[in-house]
């Protein structure tokens, strides 16, 4: 599900929906057409009830990292946080931080 009220973006997701065809049979970009059958619609939507709460959640996580995280974003060179738009609301499905050394980190 997309959510937005940016009509650009509303436009090219309805593209994508429809394998990127339009009008139909001449294609703009390449897309998906996908669909949730009827169970995957059922947890779905039992699971719609918790996102605000889930999405908070995460969201507090992201700020302790943040926090956390700070010294070492402005010490260590190469290693990069999240970057988080002012005006967009992050849901932070996965905290991803950019490491030099990824594979030393990993180990330690």
């Amino acid at each position: 599900m997309i959510v937005t009220n940016n009509s650009e973006l509303a436009e090219k997701v309805r593209l994508l929906r429809v394998h990127g065809s339009q009008p139909k049979y001449f294609h703009k970009t390449i897309g998906i057409n996908s669909r949730l059958d009827t169970l995957q619609a059922a947890i779905l939507l039992a699971k719609f009830k918790y996102l605000e709460k889930w999405t908070i959640e995460r969201q507090k996580k992201a700020e302790r990292y943040q926090f956390l995280f700070q010294d070492l974003s402005s010490s260590v060179n190469g290693f990069k946080l999240p970057a988080i738009q002012y005006q967009n609301r992050h849901i932070f499905h996965q905290y991803v931080i950019r490491a030099p050394e990824r594979d030393r980190l990993k180990e330690f």
